[in-house]
């Protein structure tokens, strides 16, 4: 919802009010001057007062939605720049002060010792001894936000260590900080904003704050003086919450299965999708470049990026500006020594227009009329530059097209090996499968390239998904 300006509000008859009911007076004892001047001038002094100090103030404190979304892309922006806890704590507290609704906060995540790490706007880092781990177990699955009065009423042993957490240093709300299904920590917040006015506010603050401790984190054990393999089991249980879980999806007007096998060596594929509205489908499917800790870490940077732009943009989602989203966190996070490559896809599924950008990604295919084509566009590889724009196109899918999209793990299988699987090969299999429905070719495909491959290892990450338009009926008669 648009927040009205102080201009449009019930704040301009505080204003004026007044201002209006003295000039009135003054009129009407203006044949008495020892009455009408003091009123004159007590309306002079407030106007004053109203230009100086509240006029500004109420400003500040409802900045418009194109002004709070810059606010957004700027701190996005700034924590992916300069990964530290310190210095995203710096930027939390310059964006929550910025309208007036958050007093202070305190950052708490669990630290390896066992304590808990309190990070706070106002002082230094510390350790303290909280048994937490009641409390962190219910915000897996509970609610992102909450308040102290909500808490109070909640009977569990989480609950009412999330009571004592928030009386102990003097706060009104708990927020989850969560990467994915990675619970990272939480954040307590004193304010006196009301719940509904605070809460959308947070909601948008969460996805970005989550980001920026996540790429934090990461950095910090990626410096850390711990042993290669110990960050490569790491990488792979990073890696490996990135991705959906591989169950077939059936939502409205479409069904999609994507399935990941990991490679020996950690990679960085990376895939994730949202359907916003009921009317939106927007896919992202990603590889970085290289094998080991660095590209699945980079992997799990781009997919917070994703999730913080879904959530900021939610219908005005656009595949093009979504690159240039990922391309700026691939940019400051790979410093130029690791890139991705990616596709981005918005479908709408009223309509069945498909709008898609590419950013140095293997072209999907489409699957129409009895024919197999691909979806091209090109553009550069995200995190090659600080700034690259992304030729975007368009396309109306009918119902009963097939889309599938896929990592170069596939063609390249078994090229250590000597052999690689190929595109040639690839190619004659999707010739075979035209008459297949999109969530059976992803094993289909797997099967395959196994049985050439035999006990020979990929060398790669594979991603594969399959996705449908239309009635999921008419698309089963296919088989």
């Amino acid at each position: 919802m648009k927040e009205k300006s102080w201009l449009t509000s019930g704040r301009m008859a505080v204003v004026f009010a007044p201002l209006l009911l003295l000039f009135v007076m003054s009129f009407v004892f203006q044949g008495n001057k020892s009455i009408a001047w003091p009123l004159l001038t007590i309306g002079g002094l407030y106007a004053l007062l109203c230009m100086l100090v509240f006029m500004p103030m109420w400003s500040k404190a409802t900045a418009s939605p194109e002004e709070s979304e810059e606010q957004l892309d700027a701190l996005l922006k700034d924590v992916l720049k300069r990964p530290g806890l310190e210095r995203c704590v710096e930027l939390f507290t310059k964006f929550l002060s910025h309208e007036n609704l958050v007093k202070n906060f305190k950052l708490i995540l669990p630290s390896p010792t066992g304590e808990m790490r309190v990070i706070s706007d106002q002082e230094v880092e510390q350790n303290i001894e909280l048994e937490m781990s009641h409390l962190f177990e219910w915000l897996k699955d509970g609610p992102a936000l909450v308040d102290l009065l909500e808490l109070n009423k909640l009977e569990t042993d989480g609950a009412q260590e999330g009571v004592e957490l928030l009386k102990l240093f003097d706060s009104s709300t708990l927020m989850q900080i969560r990467q994915q299904n990675t619970l990272l920590g939480c954040m307590l917040i004193d304010s006196n904003t009301p719940k509904q006015k605070l809460f959308p506010y947070l909601h948008k603050f969460r996805s970005i704050a989550s980001v920026g401790v996540a790429n934090a984190l990461l950095n910090e054990m990626s410096t850390a003086h711990s042993g290669a393999e110990e960050l490569l089991d790491l990488a792979h249980l990073i890696q490996k919450s990135l991705m959906p879980n591989e169950d077939v999806t059936r939502g409205n007007q479409f069904e999609m299965r994507g399935l990941f096998r990991p490679a020996d060596q950690c990679g960085g594929d990376m895939w994730a999708w949202r359907v916003i509205d009921e009317n939106t489908l927007v896919l992202v499917i990603a590889d970085a470049t290289g094998h080991g800790a660095a590209p699945a870490l980079l992997s799990a940077v781009a997919k917070g990026a994703f999730e913080a732009y879904v959530q900021q943009k939610g219908t005005k989602v656009d595949p093009s500006e979504l690159l240039e989203w990922l391309n700026q966190a691939v940019y400051f996070v790979g410093r130029q020594k690791f890139m991705m490559t990616a596709m981005a896809a918005t479908l709408n599924l009223k309509t069945g227009i498909l709008k898609f950008a590419n950013a140095a990604h293997n072209f999907p295919f489409i699957f129409t009329d009895g024919k197999v084509g691909n979806l091209i566009v090109r553009g550069d590889s995200l995190g090659s530059a600080p700034k690259i724009s992304f030729a975007q196109k368009e396309r109306t899918l009918v119902a009963g097209d097939r889309l599938l999209f896929v990592t170069d793990g596939i063609s390249e299988a078994g090229a250590t090996s000597g052999d690689e699987y190929g595109d040639r090969r690839f190619r004659n299999l999707l010739a075979k499968l035209k008459g297949t429905s999109a969530i059976k070719m992803p094993s289909l495909i797997l099967d395959d390239l196994s049985g050439f491959l035999g006990q020979r290892v990929p060398g790669d990450d594979i991603t594969v998904i399959g996705l449908s338009y239309g009635d999921v009926g008419q698309e089963m008669r296919l088989e």
